[in-house]
């Protein structure tokens, strides 16, 4: 699963679906989060996690 860094905290994510989307969270301690994002929230996170990528 690919991981981003969070508040500080690495996450492991996944992203379902398209327009308004879940994004469902999980952290090193097996926690997770399912959160709906409007599209814009949803693009910020995409770029943040393709510049740690690069």
């Amino acid at each position: 699963m690919p991981e981003a860094s969070l508040n500080g905290v690495n996450n492991y994510y996944r992203q379902d679906g398209t327009g308004s989307r879940t994004f469902i969270l999980f952290n090193g301690a097996g926690h997770f989060a399912i959160r709906e994002y409007p599209e814009r929230v949803l693009t910020e996170i995409a770029d943040f996690i393709k510049e740690r990528e690069l």
